[in-house]
C-alpha cells in the first residue's frame, strides 16, 4: 500500500485508505473485497460530508462519494450473475449456461484500460459539455484533489 498522506480530517484520512486497498484489490482481481472497500470509503465520505461546515470542501467530498459510488455500481454490475446463450454452432444456444466468475473477471478487465490512449481534447470534435464534464468528473480530482 502507497504512503497516504494526512489532511487532517479522519473520515478523508479513512476514505484514502479505503480506496487505496480497494484499487490494491482491484489489482489482484478481488472485485469482492474490493467492493467492501470502496463501500467502507462512501461511509466515510457520506460522514466527511455530514459534519463539514464550509460549502467548498462539502463539495469536493460529495465528488469523492460520487466517484466511488460510480465504481461501487459498476463492480456490483460486472459481479452479477448472468445466464448466457453458448453457441453451439448452428445459430441455436443453450439456455441457462451460468457465467463464471472468470468470465465475469475477463469481461471486467474489458473495460480498464491497460495503456494511456494518445488521444488529446482537440482530437475530439464538438461535444463540449461531454469534455467539459469528463474533465470535471475525471481530470481535475486527479490534478486537483
Amino acid at each position: 500500500m502507497a504512503n497516504i498522506p494526512k489532511t487532517g480530517n479522519a473520515f478523508i484520512d479513512n476514505y484514502n485508505i479505503e480506496v487505496q486497498n480497494a484499487v490494491d484489490a482491484e489489482k489482484t482481481k478481488d472485485y469482492k473485497k474490493a467492493m467492501l472497500h470502496y463501500q467502507n470509503a462512501q461511509k466515510s465520505a457520506e460522514q466527511a460530508i455530514k459534519f463539514e461546515k464550509f460549502p467548498q470542501m462539502k463539495e469536493g467530498y460529495q465528488q469523492k462519494l460520487d466517484s466511488v459510488v460510480r465504481r461501487i455500481s459498476e463492480i456490483e454490475e460486472a459481479l452479477k450473475p448472468r445466464l448466457m446463450v453458448a453457441a453451439d454452432g448452428m445459430g441455436k444456444g443453450k439456455k441457462g449456461t451460468k457465467e463464471t466468475d472468470e468470465d465475469r473477471g475477463k469481461k471486467f478487465n474489458d473495460v480498464i484500460l491497460q495503456e494511456k490512449p494518445n488521444v488529446k481534447w482537440d482530437d475530439v470534435a464538438g461535444l463540449e459539455d461531454a469534455k467539459r464534464f469528463l474533465r470535471e468528473a475525471v481530470v481535475l480530482p486527479r490534478t486537483h484533489p
